[in-house]
């Protein structure tokens, strides 16, 4: 490469591209795992070598004999996994390398003995209470790791965001999904059944979405398995489905797939549910209030606002053999509490009150809306 001053022009002999991969880089040395340890604060000459031995014997670790290189083991790499997972600084140095700061300080008579322990004993009460509290994750990743039975009943079912390699499901309680190549464990809904979805991807981070169902006739849901277990949104509660997102353009989202406000628990909204017909519903992010919509559809989306209730009006389209319009139109596009048409096609499920009749504001108007046949036929809009 000849030196270059300024603006100037230079030949290209040959273009290529070349394909590789990132390796892990190589376990610690027993030297090197002593150099880290002096390093960061943690034990004395006396104290270092004990440390070790410990970790070995307790099985976390093993020293290799050959080039005594350290390598964790299976029980270690799930320990470390799991408490990074609930209390990361349990497997910094940071903790431990201020307590030996701390005995310093006191052995030089820079500190009274009584605070420190004091200090001490508060720290690790409130961690070992915060631990027991999220101990369920812990269990996770070790049911994962070494549970014969979950291994049996676990399949693969969707991608990895991070790495995307399947992932196994494993439907035992509480269910999740565990990648093998990140070592991760991501929580999913319970008291359900979990499904492959047409292998749709999060747009926020990249992980394949699963299909959540209370029943053939039930209330049925898309969820993003990170976004479930650790929201990347920071409006987004944990424990959150896809009817619950607050990103304004993913077709699965809040914002994408509002039909109205709550009629019954007056907190959630309704959203259209990502089921297919002939099983297609609209039901509540926050309560089980449901709308079963009609059976003959073979094609349901949702359209522009309704004038008369602010409903979001829906666009029908149904199977010529089944249609309910006249003259065997098709398409109809027509709000579900205010048309004639589409409202008696329609029904309630768990709850109290009638499809019609709701009082006016946010998806809730009384009176005929707008409802209009499109093509294939005129349909009867009112």
């Amino acid at each position: 490469m000849p030196d270059l001053t300024g603006v100037r022009s230079v030949g290209v002999e040959n273009v290529s591209l070349d394909e590789g991969r990132t390796s892990a880089p190589d376990y610690l040395t027993e030297a090197e795992l002593i150099g880290l340890m002096e390093k960061n604060g943690i034990g004395t000459d006396a104290s270092i070598p004990v440390h070790i031995n410990n970790i070995c014997e307790r099985n976390y670790a093993h020293v290799q004999s050959a080039n005594r290189t350290i390598s964790p083991s299976k029980l270690g790499v799930a320990l470390v996994h799991g408490y990074h997972t609930i209390d990361s600084e349990l497997v910094l140095p940071t903790v431990r390398a201020n307590i030996e700061e701390n005995i310093s300080l006191i052995a030089k008579g820079n500190a009274d003995y009584g605070m420190v322990v004091k200090h001490a004993l508060d720290q690790f009460l409130a961690k070992f209470r915060y631990f027991t509290a999220k101990i369920g994750l812990m269990d996770q990743l070790f049911e994962a790791s070494f549970s014969q039975l979950a291994q049996t009943q676990s399949k693969f079912l969707t991608k990895c965001g991070k790495c995307n390699r399947f992932m196994k499901y494993m439907p035992l309680k509480p269910p999740r999904l565990y990648c093998m190549n990140c070592e991760e464990t991501y929580s999913l809904p319970q008291n359900g059944a979990i499904k492959e979805y047409k292998g749709i991807t999060c747009p926020l981070d990249n992980f394949e979405v699963v299909l959540y169902s209370l029943g053939p006739n039930a209330k049925t849901d898309t969820v993003c398995p990170m976004c479930y277990t650790s929201p990347v949104l920071d409006n987004m509660k944990k424990n959150s489905m896809c009817s619950q997102c607050p990103h304004p353009t993913c077709p699965r989202s809040l914002a994408s797939r509002t039909l109205c406000r709550c009629p019954e628990c007056d907190v959630g909204t309704v959203v259209l549910d990502p089921s297919d017909p002939p099983k297609c519903h609209a039901s509540c992010n926050a309560c089980n209030f449901m709308i079963v919509l009609p059976s003959a559809a073979h094609k349901i989306e949702l359209d522009d606002a309704c004038e008369s209730c602010g409903a979001t009006r829906l666009r029908v389209d149904f199977n010529k053999k089944e249609t309910p319009l006249k003259d065997g139109a098709t398409l109809l596009t027509a709000c579900v509490f205010c048309d004639d048409t589409l409202s008696p096609l329609c029904s309630e499920a768990h709850s109290r009150l009638s499809l019609r009749g709701r009082g006016r504001g946010r998806g809730r108007g009384r009176g005929r809306g707008r409802g209009r046949g499109h093509s294939r036929g005129r349909g009867r809009g009112y």
